[in-house]
């Protein structure tokens, strides 16, 4: 479990730290599965399961400029396009007087 958990991290590009901070745990819990090899409690098991499973996204969104924004995730670098307008809006460019 130990050099699972190291390896994802290292997969991922996450620290000891940030994983304690998605999971809403202690760091010196996280310390301990990683580097002492302590197995997590079984309800932390499932925390640690679902979010390797599974990416929570953090999305960086480009500023809106037109109908869609491209969004690229902190974590898995999932690229994908965001809505700029809701259903009963119509964008529409800037208009230039020349």
């Amino acid at each position: 479990m130990t050099s699972d958990i190291r390896t994802w991290l290292r997969d991922q590009g996450f620290s000891v730290r940030h994983l304690a901070q998605e999971l809403g745990l202690p760091i010196t819990t996280v310390e301990d599965w990683v580097y002492r090899g302590a197995t997590p409690s079984p309800p932390n098991q499932e925390k640690l399961h679902t979010f390797m499973r599974g990416c929570t996204h953090r999305w960086m969104i480009e500023a809106a400029n037109g109908h869609t924004s491209r969004g690229v995730c902190q974590h898995c670098n999932e690229v994908r396009e965001f809505e700029n307008s809701i259903d009963k809006s119509v964008w529409m460019p800037a208009r230039r007087d020349n």
